[in-house]
């Protein structure tokens, strides 16, 4: 695939496209041409969307796609993305108890192990 992408300079989103696709001997050529509604908020919203394709027998087709009303939405719910939302209790990555439980269990296993030898 080969082509060249140009980029809106402020926001760095594809403004418009070239592409050549080969595959083996034929190839197909793609443009895109991306419109943005600059004016409604702090990051653009699509507009409109054309794309162009010549196929490999040389036929085309053009797909266009509009967008109207499109704007950002409220700031969702924080705390429904928590354990405690749905009934769990949250971690404590708090200083940590030394448990001598743990430590006999392990020397056990060590002593088992050279028994086992």
């Amino acid at each position: 695939m080969e082509g060249e992408i140009i980029l809106s300079t402020k926001f760095h989103l594809i403004a418009k496209a070239n592409l050549t696709c080969f595959y083996g001997q034929s190839k197909k050529t793609i443009s895109i041409d991306c419109k943005y509604n600059i004016d409604n908020e702090s990051f653009p919203f699509p507009a409109s969307y054309t794309s162009t394709q010549t196929l490999f027998d040389g036929s085309s087709s053009i797909m266009k796609f509009s967008f109207k009303n499109l704007n950002s939405t409220d700031p969702k719910n924080m705390e429904r993305f928590t354990l405690s939302h749905y009934g769990l209790p949250e971690p404590d990555f708090g200083e940590r108890r030394t448990n001598r439980v743990r430590y006999i269990i392990i020397g056990i296993g060590i002593l088992m192990m050279a028994v086992g030898a």
